[in-house]
């Protein structure tokens, strides 16, 4: 069993006894859900192997990732959308009838949903996607900077998510230093102090609050500070982040072998990369961490001793070569109605098209086809969806 589900069912297990009657009521929904998710994982190579490399169809979407706006009001140095600029200052939300026919579609298939961006908060009708959400059942997990929590803390609490990833990236000081702007650190203090606030007055579990703390050169010394930063901001769990790549080299190589049909520009996509991070001391400080930590304390991806240096000093190798199972379990849709399961590889617009007809349709399944015939592009490398299978 991996350090990670130890630590999920640990804090199962604290949940439980704090909150008893609220804890068996979460169960009753959330584990046949996730029972169903984890079989899903099970059959995954012999669906790759099977139907991937005939006709590349799969079966329903396990999680779908939205993003109803790309803009975010900070500019984090490490961040590839502030790279190819993204995040500036773009009217691009998504209308909120064509968010709820998505939802309304989907919703018989279960799946969960992840909100992000851009900063999600931003979204005009954040509140109206959450309500519709909880009107089917449906698990959302949503990522924020939490600046704009303050402001709508009521609106998300009439339909909670079931967690709230935060980003936090070190102690006052550091956290706004990587997000290039003053106060961020407060802001998200005071937004966090309402929210628990409100679920005490709701007697509401929701939203699980985790921090999510992104590991960059600049940062990862400040590890074991983090355990305090994020018991002070009232969270279950702490998550340390390895950075993802996105490197000019990587895009090169992509294209080299994949510009035919599924180009990449850096400047479009843009491009990312870190320094200053000494693999050993990194998993020296990660030990401390973990050892002193009076939390749950994760890391993602998981990575031993060895897969650290690989990951770090390496970056163009692949950690646990395999077919990514993305392409068979989650896709993103963007603000205009691209469905993109990969890098802005666009095969589908939920404008013009319903979502289960393109989850199947031609450029899908060539996709899937490419992946299981010829195994993880090489930007599948440092990419969060290659190692999530959650």
């Amino acid at each position: 069993m991996s350090n990670h589900a130890i630590k999920m069912m640990a804090t199962g297990a604290r949940h439980l006894m704090n909150e008893p009657a609220a804890a068996i009521e979460q169960a009753g929904t959330f584990l046949p859900w996730y029972m169903h998710n984890r079989i899903r994982s099970l059959v995954l190579p012999w669906e790759q192997k099977v139907w991937g490399q005939v006709d590349g169809r799969s079966q329903n979407p396990r999680f779908i990732t939205i993003k109803p706006t790309f803009r975010c009001n900070l500019r984090c140095s490490f961040c590839r959308y502030v790279s190819n600029g993204q995040v500036f200052g773009k009217a691009d939300y998504f209308k909120d009838d064509e968010w709820i026919r998505l939802v309304d579609e989907v919703a018989p298939l279960k799946p969960y949903f992840s909100i992000t961006g851009g900063e999600p908060l931003m979204y005009p009708g954040i509140g109206k996607l959450l309500r519709r959400f909880k009107h089917h059942g449906l698990h959302a997990a949503m990522v924020t900077n939490a600046t704009l929590l303050e402001r709508k803390a009521e609106e998300l609490m009439e339909a909670p998510p079931a967690s709230l990833q935060v980003s936090i990236d070190g102690p006052k000081e550091t956290h706004d230093q990587l997000r290039m702007v003053e106060g961020t650190f407060e802001k998200a203090q005071r937004g966090l102090a309402l929210l628990h606030e409100l679920k005490s007055k709701l007697k509401s579990q929701a939203p699980l609050v985790v921090i999510n703390s992104v590991i960059t050169g600049d940062n990862y010394r400040n590890m074991p500070r983090m355990v305090k930063v994020a018991q002070e901001l009232g969270a279950t769990v702490l998550n340390f982040q390895h950075f993802w790549f996105m490197t000019p080299s990587m895009i090169d190589d992509h294209n080299h072998q994949w510009g035919d049909c599924h180009a990449m520009s850096a400047e479009e996509e843009g491009s990312t990369d870190t320094h200053g991070v000494d693999a050993d001391e990194l998993w020296e400080v990660m030990q401390q961490t973990q050892r002193e930590a009076r939390m749950p304390v994760t890391f993602y991806p998981e990575l031993n001793r060895q897969e650290l240096h690989t990951y770090y000093n390496e970056p163009k190798e692949h950690i646990r070569p395999r077919t990514p199972g993305c392409a068979w379990l989650q896709t993103a849709i963007f603000p205009n109605g691209d469905v993109s399961p990969c890098f802005n590889h666009i095969v589908g617009n939920i404008r013009e098209q319903g979502f289960m007809d393109i989850w199947n349709g031609e450029k899908m399944r060539s996709h899937r086809m490419r992946l299981a015939q010829h195994g993880a592009y090489p930007v599948c490398a440092r990419c969060c969806a290659y190692f999530r299978y959650d």
